[in-house]
């Protein structure tokens, strides 16, 4: 599967999505879907929209998740294909690739590799700010927040209950007040890849949990924005501005001789960025000034 290049994602944005006079273009606003990546006897790649949960959540158990709508799709190719295996999560805001088993053994070793940290994953975020220095590799503390439950909090010394986090990070472009970031967790704690943005003093420039839940206003940089005939301004994005770029991980079967030859085999996926971060990324490198802070 070809790597996608940071350059290659404003193609993937399709035409201007927003016009001057603030409406959104119907391709960025539809509802993106669940598509496969990548369907091999043993597992499935997904990439995975935003606004679908990896599991049942706690105050929704009967929403759809990620494993269903693989499932869903998975059947129309063969309608006897078993319900695929959740193997890691995504939180439901963020999009991008997630693996999933279809057999028992595969679930077993997929999961084994996330434990061990023997899979690499990339994530890409639009930041409030740009971390200091531009790149570099940071290890910190982290554990639950006790006021907030599901939620993580910085943590200033190691005592009973607190997790070490280290990540990676590379600042790839920037605007004027926003960045396009990218982060490798070497760790897998929850809301990782989040709360090293924070720790950094740049957090996902959208998000109510580690930072502002405030939309992304193209208003903020267009001169004489007007809304037109729109009664209020329509968003660049308002979800969680965090995607899901890659995921290397070894392929099921070196333990078993399943797939002679292809054992042992590191597979790499990714995902393109979803229509409505293509599009809000295609508009700041318009008019929020490349290259500034």
């Amino acid at each position: 599967m070809r790597r996608t290049r940071i350059s290659d994602y404003e193609s993937r944005g399709g035409g201007d999505a927003w016009e001057d006079e603030g409406a959104p273009d119907r391709a960025a606003r539809r509802p993106a879907k669940t598509e496969i990546l990548l369907d091999d006897p043993r597992f499935v790649v997904v990439a995975k929209p935003s606004g679908l949960p990896s599991v049942p959540e706690r105050f929704r158990p009967d929403a759809e998740t990620v494993v269903d709508a693989a499932h869903e799709l998975l059947r129309r190719a063969d309608p006897r294909a078993p319900r695929p295996l959740i193997v890691h999560r995504l939180d439901r805001e963020t999009s991008g690739v997630m693996v999933l088993a279809k057999d028992e053994s595969a679930a077993r070793e997929l999961s084994q590799a996330f434990e061990e940290h023997r899979v690499s994953k990339t994530y890409v975020a639009l930041t409030t700010g740009a971390p200091q220095p531009p790149s570099g590799e940071v290890t910190f503390l982290v554990a639950e927040d006790p006021r907030r439950p599901g939620a993580m909090t910085l943590a200033q010394k190691a005592v009973r209950g607190t997790k070490e986090c280290t990540s990676a990070w590379e600042t790839l472009e920037t605007f004027r007040g926003v960045s396009l970031v990218r982060v490798r967790p070497r760790t897998g704690r929850t809301h990782q890849v989040r709360l090293t943005l924070k720790h950094l003093g740049t957090p996902c420039a959208v998000d109510a949990l580690y930072g502002s839940g405030d939309p992304l206003l193209l208003s903020q940089w267009k001169r004489d924005y007007r809304t037109g005939r729109y009664r209020n301004e329509v968003p660049l994005i308002e979800r969680l501005t965090l995607h899901a770029e890659s995921l290397e991980f070894p392929r099921p079967g070196a333990e078993t001789g399943v797939e002679a030859g292809a054992a042992g085999a590191v597979v790499r996926a990714e995902a393109p960025l979803p229509r409505d971060f293509a599009a809000a990324l295609k508009q700041l490198r318009r008019w929020a000034a490349p290259g500034t802070l």
